[in-house]
């Protein structure tokens, strides 16, 4: 036996062996990269006394340039393999801006006879028979399942980080060796130590790697005021939504579009919590302050299952040069996620929607606005559109987001033709701004979608700007729309479903779920999925409509009444369509017939004409029906879209009139 000096400590019911690089719980090696057995190492020596940032860097670090936020990633990967929670501190404590200093207690063994042993290899093959390593595998800490596949990260059931377990058994590789040679052996013994070294050290180097590299989904939540009484919604929101933008190009990752993360402005919403509820692997959290002329900008990158900090960043500059930040957080953030970039990315990463920085905040106005969906931000947001192409002639996602505010208010029956035409104006000049622009094709769409009723070219934009930006959810969410108007449900479900996947928490997202199953008459598949809705969110009204129609439609009027009573407890209206209609499948018909006059006695030119032929139809006055719906043609309203697949229709679909009524409108039989 020869002897080999060896350094050891323990701590907890850890043992850490300094020769061998080995930390080790229990007999059970946990596998440490390069870099974190270092900073172990550095920490366990210096054990009780506190270790400065830049000190640990330059130690760590000595030949090379790093910021601090290598020093955070290595800190929390060394954590995870102790085992220790953020804030628990049991082994490693964090001085607030100062360094960390490794708190447990530590016992060094020196008793010589705790040594490594080199055992002589036997002298023959009968003696050695084989020499067995097992691969290293990666497990579930919370199901316990094991993965033998090296590129998986998390698990597959339950999305937890996966561990990594190495061990030497004879259940698994052999190496045999002929008889009485020795020297072979040997020779395959060290080989095989190397290889399994390697294997080892690829795993754990490949799971510390989880920090960042096996990311895939991440959320920029809305940026918070530096100052809590200087804040400015209309900045926070709109920097969220342009780093949004740039990191969306990247096929790497997904990130969620700017209509999840708009309910995270509160200034002690949780990131990490945020996160969790959004289903994402790390967030970008970040706080800004812009003072005259200039802006101050923070961020951190929060992995969502620890909160620990993969990464951190600020930034001094002009508000002129805001694009610049923009880009520098966009470069770093990618580059702390160890993404390899292609050229393209890189390419659209640094593309800019606008150099103007006047026409930028005009148009984080308009944003703001717009989010309000309602009529006074609707017509605030166009105001505010317009002075930013005013500035900026050739701004073409002002132009894209203008043609939504003006649809908006064209649907309000407010300026219908001018707001029609301000909206094809706008859709037109987008495309021709920016061609390669996502949102300026699918702006066109839906011009070519609601407005011109011409679905042929509406469903050629709409596909070119999934092409475009396959991963923006409203284009799968409009396109979806379009499909069902033709009953080409099966391909709607795909596209719907698809935008559920790439923005799950978005509620309007799925409720078009229900309402398309129920369009292709797949009434109980529609009630289950609103069911389901409500178990997540019990107090969204638009469900509820959906489930009183679905009710009426399988003729389960005491469901369908609670559904009614809960609507209106939530909301203090009531859908008197969908009451009348409770009413006449119950067998009340004059209460049905009652609410059916008032309602078609408020009729006054200008209003919607397709909603009061519904009552028509209810009292079977099929001859007005048709004459309400023709002038609803005439109009060109939104709801004669769905002529060919809602069941309002079905008690006048056979009539000759109604037909022509849907070729006309361009709609299949």
């Amino acid at each position: 036996m020869t002897e080999k000096t060896n350094k050891i400590y323990e701590f907890g019911d850890f043992r850490f062996e300094t020769a061998e690089q080995t930390l080790s719980r229990g007999g059970e090696i946990i596998a440490l990269t390069p870099k974190v057995f270092d900073l172990l190492v550095v920490l366990v020596e210096n054990h009780g006394h506190l270790l400065n940032k830049d000190e640990l860097i330059k130690t760590l670090w000595a030949d090379s340039f790093v910021e601090e936020a290598n020093l955070n990633v290595t800190i929390s990967a060394l954590r995870r393999a102790l085992g220790e929670k953020p804030n628990e501190n049991r082994f490693i404590e964090t001085v607030p801006r100062r360094g960390y200093r490794f708190v447990a207690e530590v016992r060094e063994i020196k008793d010589k006879n705790e040594t490594e042993e080199i055992i002589e290899a036997p002298e023959t093959f009968n003696e050695a028979k084989t020499l067995s390593i097992k691969l290293p595998a990666k497990f579930c800490p919370k199901c316990q399942k094991i993965y033998t596949d090296e590129t998986l990260n998390f698990c597959l059931d339950d999305g937890e980080p996966l561990k990594i377990e190495a061990q030497i058994t004879n259940k698994s590789l052999s190496l045999a060796f002929p008889p009485n040679s020795r020297l072979l052996f040997l020779l395959g013994g060290f080989l095989a130590a190397v290889v399994a070294g390697f294997i080892v050290w690829k795993l754990a180097f490949e799971a510390d790697k989880t920090d960042v590299s096996a990311i895939r989904t991440i959320a920029v939540l809305p940026f918070k005021p530096l100052v809590g009484n200087q804040s400015d919604s209309a900045l926070e929101i709109g920097m969220a939504d342009a780093l949004i933008t740039k990191l969306g190009n990247l096929e790497q990752i997904t990130v969620r579009p700017t209509s999840s993360i708009s309910k995270y402005t509160e200034i002690n919403s949780d990131p990490v919590a945020a996160g969790r509820e959004l289903q994402v692997e790390a967030v970008l959290d970040g706080k800004i302050q812009r003072a005259d002329n200039k802006i101050r900008v923070t961020v951190q990158l929060l992995r969502v299952v620890d909160g620990a900090t993969l990464w951190t960043g600020s930034f001094d500059d002009f508000f002129t040069n805001i694009f610049a930040v923009q880009d520098s957080i966009s470069e770093k953030m990618t580059a702390s996620l160890a993404l390899k970039i292609s050229g393209k990315e890189k390419a659209l990463l640094a593309k800019r929607p606008t150099e103007n920085t006047e026409a930028y905040a005009l148009y984080l106005q308009g944003r703001f606005y717009h989010e309000q969906l309602s009529e006074e931000g609707s017509r605030k947001a166009v105001e505010y559109y317009e002075r930013a192409v005013q500035k900026d002639p050739e701004y073409a996602m002002a132009y894209s987001w203008m043609v939504g505010a003006l649809i908006h208010l064209a649907n309000l029956n407010l300026d219908r033709e001018e707001n029609w035409r301000k909206a094809r104006d706008a859709a037109n000049k987008a495309v021709s701004a920016d061609p390669n622009l996502a949102d300026a094709h699918e702006a066109l769409a839906n011009v070519k979608d609601a407005l011109d009723w011409k679905f042929a070219e509406a469903e050629a934009e709409y596909k070119k700007a999934i092409e475009l930006d396959p991963k923006n959810p409203d284009a799968h969410y409009s396109y979806a729309i379009l499909l069902t108007r033709f009953k080409r449900f099966d391909e709607a479900i795909r596209e719907i479903e698809t935008a559920k996947q790439l923005n799950p928490v978005a509620l309007y997202i799925q409720n078009e779920v229900v309402l398309l199953l129920l369009r292709a008459r797949r009434y109980d598949e529609a009630i289950v999925q609103a069911r389901k809705i409500l178990e997540l969110k019990p107090d969204f009204p638009p469900t509820y409509i959906l489930l009183i129609r679905l009710y009426i439609l399988k003729s389960m009027p005491d469901e369908a009444t609670a559904a009614l009573k809960k609507y209106k407890e939530l909301t203090s209206q009531s859908p008197k369509y969908l009451e009348a209609q409770i009413y006449f499948r119950a067998g009340k018909k004059d209460e049905a017939v009652k609410i059916s006059r008032e309602m078609i006695g408020k009729y006054k030119d200008g209003d919607n004409c397709s909603r009061y032929a519904l009552y028509y139809v209810l009292l079977g006055e099929k001859d007005r029906a048709i004459e309400f719906l023709e002038k609803g043609f005439q109009r060109r309203e939104i709801d004669m879209l769905w002529l060919n697949v809602d069941s309002h229709w079905d008690e006048i679909r056979s009539d000759a009139r109604f037909q022509d009524l849907v070729r006309r409108v361009g709609l299949p039989q």
